[in-house]
């Protein structure tokens, strides 16, 4: 074996390919909020910059990305209407050859009520297709504020349209196979009560939950809507309320599965009484009642963390965005949190976050998957104190556990400082990580788990001694590379 100290085992880790791979706007444009919003699917890869000013202040933009030979190329940029402020790339869905692309700030008749634009890919390059825009929509409806797609039927939010004199917000159906006719709407059932109605939406073939907010003396808080689709079409069959404490925010995200369902609520206090550190709720359905219920609750790890902001369930295992959380470097840039279940609940695993180590950054204010790529945005990114935004793309394969044992003195520190920005490559360290050092006052402990790329030249078990800053010998460490069975889902 050979002796390293210091952070010697650092390097042992970069025998593999790139990791992480971060893309930025265009410089020349600051303040565009690039990485707004994300897609990404097998072929192409769309991110929104609603603020970009190249064609007129907030008129909007969408950067498309295109995969050649397992490279991910700049492809083109689509710019929103001359001077139209209409934000254009607030909300973008790829679905197949289509791609959707919201504007909820585009004029009609002298009213600020939002629009979808359509645009096809024919082989060679994207065409226009088709400008959404219902009817009667009324002034700062905010039509397009979000967007969700499941076999054929497209939904649309305007959170902020009037219904019975009040803006409560409604959400639009339309169907992708026959020219985006409206099929129907949906409204809150007590629309006087309720505000954004539509504010985050998910649509698959069974299930469609709304989120809303509802006045509590004189508060804001969350409601989702949960709908059942059956023979009569989508039935309301249950509303779940948030609350002014470990429930606030309630609906800020929404995923199924089965029989599965998680909701994010970003500003939850933690039972420990942290404030707008989040949680998210999981929820079993119960076919016999036709009810869900509650089933355990996650607390965000670290206060003010926004945790629950984006949630997804993919397999075996539930991933939580928090996209102000202070865990990574002790700055507000925001985690992935991946959490497994192997048949006991789901357990904390590992979180990604940036390995650039930018400033500001929304982590995590908009995620995408496909197959074994995660696509994240973080449209706060500063680069030399100015605010441009960034995307993180991250491929996961292989489960690397590090061990460490044989420790000659437990009660010192290990020095693991974090010099893992190599080729975009890096750990993400456990809760214990704080500003480059690991405390231990054990004599063995599990370092870090992550998952690599795929390497097939890769050797994945390595045995090495390297040492901490004060006693560089005797520290034995087991490095192990294994196979994770990880499925993804084809959809958003």
């Amino acid at each position: 074996m050979r002796k390293l100290t210091n952070i010697g085992l650092i390097f042992l880790l970069f025998s593999c390919e790139i990791y992480a791979q971060n893309f930025y706007p265009d410089l020349s444009v600051p303040t565009s909020r690039f990485g707004e919003s994300v897609t990404i699917n097998n072929n192409w890869m769309a991110v929104g910059a609603p603020m970009d000013d190249e064609n007129g202040v907030e008129s909007g933009a969408v950067y498309l990305y295109k995969k050649v030979n397992d490279e991910w190329i700049h492809f083109t940029k689509v710019l929103g209407e001359e001077n139209s402020m209409s934000q254009f790339g607030g909300m973008v869905v790829l679905n197949g050859d289509l791609l959707y692309i919201s504007a909820v700030n585009k004029n009609a008749n002298n009213l600020i009520v939002g629009a979808v634009y359509v645009y096809k890919f024919n082989g060679t390059t994207w065409v226009f297709e088709k400008e959404i825009q219902p009817e009667n929509l009324s002034d700062g409806a905010k039509f397009g504020q979000f967007i969700s797609i499941s076999n054929g039927t497209v939904m649309i939010s305007a959170p902020e349209q009037v219904v019975q004199m009040s803006v409560s917000g409604v959400v639009y159906a339309f169907d992708e196979t026959n020219n985006w006719q409206e099929e129907f709407q949906l409204s809150s059932n007590t629309p006087l009560d309720v505000e954004q109605f539509g504010k985050f939406i998910h649509v698959d073939d069974t299930w469609l939950t709304i989120s809303a907010f509802r006045d509590l003396a004189g508060y804001k808080v969350g409601q989702v809507n949960i709908y059942r689709n059956d023979s009569l079409g989508w039935n309301l069959i249950q509303q779940e309320e948030g609350n002014l404490f470990d429930k606030k925010y309630l609906g800020r995200s929404v995923d199924v599965l089965g029989d599965l369902m998680v909701i994010g609520a970003t500003y939850s206090i933690t039972p420990n009484d942290e404030i707008d550190s989040g949680e998210v709720s999981i929820y079993r359905y119960d076919s016999n009642v036709n009810l869900w219920n509650l089933d355990n609750v996650i607390h965000s790890p670290i206060e003010l963390g926004y945790f629950g902001w984006t949630t997804k369930l993919i397999a075996n295992k539930l991933y939580i965005g928090s996209r102000f959380d202070l865990a990574s470097f002790g700055y507000p840039r925001g985690n992935l949190y991946i959490y497994f279940d192997e048949g006991n609940g789901y357990e904390f695993q590992y979180r990604i976050f940036d390995p650039y180590n930018h400033e500001n950054q929304d982590f995590t204010q908009s995620v995408s998957f496909i197959d074994d790529f995660i696509l994240i945005g973080a449209p706060g990114t500063e680069i030399g104190e100015i605010q441009y935004g960034m995307v993180s793309l991250h491929q996961q394969k292989y489960k690397l556990i590090i061990n460490v044992t044989g420790l000659n003195n437990p009660s010192e520190d290990l020095l693991v400082k974090e010099t893992l920005q190599n080729n975009g490559a890096y750990i993400p360290f456990d809760m214990t990580f704080s500003f480059g050092y690991l405390h231990t006052f054990q004599d063995s402990f599990q370092l870090a788990i992550m998952e690599l790329p795929k390497d097939p030249n890769h050797e994945c078990t390595i045995d090495n001694e390297y040492g901490s800053f004060w006693d560089p010998v005797n520290i034995l460490v087991n490095i192990e590379c294994t196979d994770v069975d990880t499925i993804f889902s084809n959809t958003f």
